[in-house]
């Protein structure tokens, strides 16, 4: 369907849905309007969740302290108990015994020069 353009003179297609208003007209306009501002918003809230996934991570990361492994060279007539006892830290030295033997394995047995790592108190 063509319809003739008033201000040039020339014929333009109308592309218009029947039943539907016209991009040109009022409500067409509100329509395309209402549309950009739902993008705009969602465009919005993604970028919200973005951001607040990141400045979760930064401070979850940013409270906890670097955990850093200690390691112990077992040196001649050390036992697992010495060690806890040398390095518990004030912390419940049967707690800290167990974890100790845990580290070790199942036998629980250390020789030295064997290096173990140290449970944090």
């Amino acid at each position: 369907m063509f319809a003739l353009n008033e201000k040039s003179s020339t014929y333009f297609e109308d592309y218009s849905i029947p039943g539907s208003h016209p991009a040109n007209t009022l409500h067409g306009k509100i329509g395309e309007r209402i549309y950009l501002w739902l993008c705009y918003g969602l465009f919005m809230v993604a970028l919200a969740f973005v951001g607040l996934g990141l400045y979760s991570h930064f401070i979850s990361s940013k409270g906890q302290s670097a955990v850093v492994a200690r390691e112990y060279v077992v040196k001649p007539g050390d036992t697992l108990y010495s060690i806890a006892l040398r390095y518990s830290d004030g912390s419940d030295l049967n707690q800290y015994l167990y974890s100790l033997e845990q580290e070790v394995g199942p036998n629980a047995l250390i020789y030295p020069g064997e290096i173990i790592q140290l449970p944090s108190a």
